[in-house]
């Protein structure tokens, strides 16, 4: 005989262990796509490119350091042609940028504060800011 409790969970979601094991696996991809994530540089003795992956994923980006009056510079595809340049929906751009940001600034301008626009991710000296 069932508990009665464990009979109306049963009723209520038939489907929960489906549910959580498929919860469990989404959550588990994200956290794995999360951890794959890296930001290499090509080019020596200064990176002429910086590249995202993401597992076997990647896209790159040009990278010019200490130029025009700013610190770093990430020239990035601009929000019509995102999809289109790297493969990447549009709604992950962001994500992917601040990322790239974060990577950049810690390696090549630590002391420096960086600004995402529609087609560069601009890297400028803190005074400056």
């Amino acid at each position: 005989m069932m508990h009665c409790l464990q009979d109306a969970q049963t009723r209520a979601h038939p489907n929960e262990p489906r549910h959580t094991a498929r919860l469990h696996q989404e959550a588990r991809a994200e956290l794995m796509r999360c951890l794959s994530r890296r930001v290499e540089y090509e080019g020596h003795p200064r990176p002429l490119r910086v590249a995202y992956r993401e597992g076997e994923w990647r896209m790159a980006f040009d990278i010019e350091l200490g130029q025009r009056g700013v610190a770093v510079r990430v020239n990035v595809p601009r929000r019509a042609a995102w999809s289109a340049c790297t493969g990447a929906p549009l709604a992950r751009r962001a994500e992917i940028l601040q990322f790239v940001a974060a990577c950049v600034q810690r390696r090549h301008a630590p002391h420096s504060v960086w600004v995402i626009t529609d087609d560069t991710i601009t890297f400028l000296p803190a005074e400056a800011a």
